[in-house]
């Protein structure tokens, strides 16, 4: 997930310290520094003892903050996180660093309107980031606004042509809509980019088999099988695959390792339980 790291007052700091006054604000800067360092190292707990230190000097800085909020999240307190994000939304008003990391709070969260709003308030002023357009693609996929996510894609192919992780994902979104052709043209380009791709496999077979092309959709879901056997993505596909071709056996052990690893798995369970019973 990518999250955006304030580093501002690095060199604020820098300057300040040579200096012989100690103010709130430097004491407070320092602890950002060691904050920011332990942040790097993903010592998150370090981070927070920092950060929370800084803020007892100087609550008016609203970097530190947004970074506080970045410990928080990796540490699992969200609502600590969200106040946090807020708090510097306040003192610094379209703070982008902020919105965007609240907008991957509040996917995380399952609240993607929100996602969306924040994220359409950062591309305003970043309009060719791919981490941004990323970010929006998986927002509105989630909204199942499959078409205005490939728009965000297109324009990550037009910054980056050969980008596998732009083309695998358009290539799902197209598979979303039926246009198995366009989907089946970018999942093949993915895995030639990256060829342990194995999701682009996966969805390269359920493209094939939309298509009645039985050989090739089987030739991709053992590649994919091949390279990621425990994905119960993958492993669905192979168990409707295979209760497709009445293979009993082989689509109760594909549905078993689905429910395995995701006991919530609604389709997997319902068709599982009709193999069961044959």
């Amino acid at each position: 997930m990518f999250y955006k790291f304030s580093t501002s007052l690095l060199f604020f700091v820098s300057f300040w310290l040579i200096s012989c006054k100690d103010s709130p604000r430097e004491r407070m800067g320092r602890f950002f520094v060691k904050g920011n360092e332990a942040l790097k190292r993903q010592q998150y707990t370090d981070a927070l003892r920092y950060y929370n230190q800084g803020i007892l000097f100087d609550s008016t800085f609203a970097d530190i903050f947004n970074n506080r909020g970045i410990a928080s999240f990796y540490e699992g307190d969200l609502p600590q996180a969200l106040q946090d994000y807020n708090k510097a939304l306040t003192l610094k008003k379209d703070f982008t660093d902020a919105l965007f990391n609240r907008a991957n709070l509040y996917y995380k969260l399952s609240e993607y309107e929100k996602s969306y709003t924040d994220l359409q308030k950062v591309a305003a002023s970043r309009a060719d980031s791919v981490e941004v357009l990323f970010s929006l693609s998986r927002t509105v996929l989630k909204l199942k606004r499959y078409e205005e996510g490939i728009k965000y894609l297109d324009k990550i192919l037009k910054l980056q042509p050969k980008n596998a992780q732009a083309l695998d994902s358009r290539g799902f979104l197209y598979l979303s809509i039926s246009k198995y052709p366009e989907a089946i043209a970018d999942l093949k380009q993915a895995i030639a980019l990256n060829p342990k791709a194995d999701l682009a496999y996966t969805n390269l077979s359920i493209a094939y088999t939309a298509q009645k092309d039985s050989a090739q959709a089987l030739k991709y879901l053992q590649k994919a099988l091949f390279l990621n056997p425990n994905e119960p993505y993958t492993c669905l596909q192979a168990g409707k695959w295979w209760a497709g071709k009445e293979r009993k056996d082989s689509a109760i052990y594909y549905l078993e390792k689905v429910v395995k690893f995701d006991k919530t798995n609604e389709e997997a369970l319902l068709l599982l339980k009709r193999m069961q019973a044959l």
